[in-house]
């Protein structure tokens, strides 16, 4: 029964495996480094009159610098996610609390992300990215707790309809920051 458990839960835990694709497109991925809207902040203001500058405060009341947010926020991803490489390893291991402790970790880092962004339009596409995250992380944590059980065979369908998703809202929420 143990290994038909383990190959159970690994299966489901295969379904994450392009989660990291979606995560990538949502942070921004490589090409665009989380701290470029950043620096061009301040050359922005640099030669602006005193007008643009005070027009400026007007806009962030209004819900704030986007590139800016989404800046903070991809660089919040990109450390939430930093052990994502290491599911691959734990697969191999067949480390089933090892990656369930670490997508549990990821999921509240996401969530924490969502905190640097205050534009009310941004902050609903991220929370779509974030809450089908949510509902892969739950997902695991049924099926480890309990492969064999009604309540992780349900996780596995919503786990499904969630990647798909994720990927999407991950997409979405690169072209809102674009």
């Amino acid at each position: 029964m143990t290994t038909t458990r383990h190959t159970r839960i690994l299966a489901a835990f295969g379904a994450i495996a392009l989660v990291p694709a979606a995560l990538a497109a949502c942070s921004g991925g490589a090409d665009e480094p989380a701290e470029s809207p950043a620096e061009e902040q301040p050359a922005e203001e640099t030669p602006a009159e005193e007008t643009p500058a005070e027009e400026a405060p007007a806009e962030e009341a209004a819900g704030g610098d986007i590139q800016a947010q989404c800046a903070a926020a991809s660089s919040s991803i990109l450390e939430a996610t930093s052990g994502m490489g290491d599911i691959s390893t734990m697969m191999a291991e067949q480390d089933v609390e090892g990656i369930t402790q670490l997508i549990s970790e990821i999921d509240a880092g996401l969530a924490e992300a969502g905190n640097e962004i205050t534009d009310a339009d941004l902050k609903a596409t991220y929370e779509e990215f974030s809450g089908q995250f949510s509902t892969i992380a739950s997902g695991l944590e049924k099926i480890a707790a309990d492969p064999t059980s009604e309540e992780a065979q349900a996780a596995v369908s919503e786990m499904t309809d969630a990647q798909a998703k994720l990927q999407e809202a991950g997409a979405a929420f690169q072209e809102a920051c674009s």
